[in-house]
């Protein structure tokens, strides 16, 4: 299905066991699985390659293990392998989305930016915020829990005046920066 190079699960380990112990992925790259409701299940397979497998967390479906398929010269079809995904119907909860909502204009050619201090937010990089219109700016994430702090800034670069803004996950925050 995607390519990757990659080793088959085998016995009883789960994927899910071998995501638990996966050190493959960045902080972004986990941020982005966070914010965009996907689980990555390539996390079980070998690194060396950038391309990812992505189920949706709300479907209510599992991978139960990967095999890699056209891996030599006679039968691949491409410069990648194929990775076969054996899935199973699983119950999944309701996602839990997190959505703050910025009520300003930041100017023609401009965008807004959310950093933080929770997944997928960090206070290093931003994440674009969707534009809605000239003055609704949104950012959505799923499965962020507990409290959270985070700043709203423009083209990533000029913070918003003021203390941090206070969030709680699963809860809509809506705010009026100023700059």
């Amino acid at each position: 299905m995607i390519g990757r190079d990659a080793s088959m699960i085998t016995g009883r380990e789960t994927m899910e066991q071998r995501r638990r112990t996966s050190s493959r992925g960045s902080r972004a790259n986990r941020g982005l699985a966070a914010s965009s409701a996907v689980v990555d299940e390539g996390d079980a397979l070998p690194s060396s390659r950038i391309d990812h497998i992505l189920l949706h967390r709300g479907a209510s479906l599992v991978a139960l293990e990967t095999r890699l398929v056209f891996d030599t010269p006679a039968t691949a079809v491409s410069d990648h392998p194929g990775i076969l995904i054996r899935l199973a119907p699983t119950t999944r909860s309701a996602l839990s989305w997190t959505r703050i909502t910025a009520h300003v204009d930041p100017g023609a050619g401009h965008f807004l930016a959310l950093r933080g201090d929770t997944l997928p937010l960090d206070w290093a990089r931003g994440w674009p915020m969707f534009r809605m219109d000239a003055s609704t700016w949104v950012f959505m994430a799923a499965e962020v829990t507990g409290g959270f702090e985070y700043k709203v800034l423009v083209d990533d670069t000029t913070w918003m005046t003021g203390a941090n803004a206070s969030g709680v996950g699963g809860v809509d925050q809506d705010l009026t920066p100023t700059f």
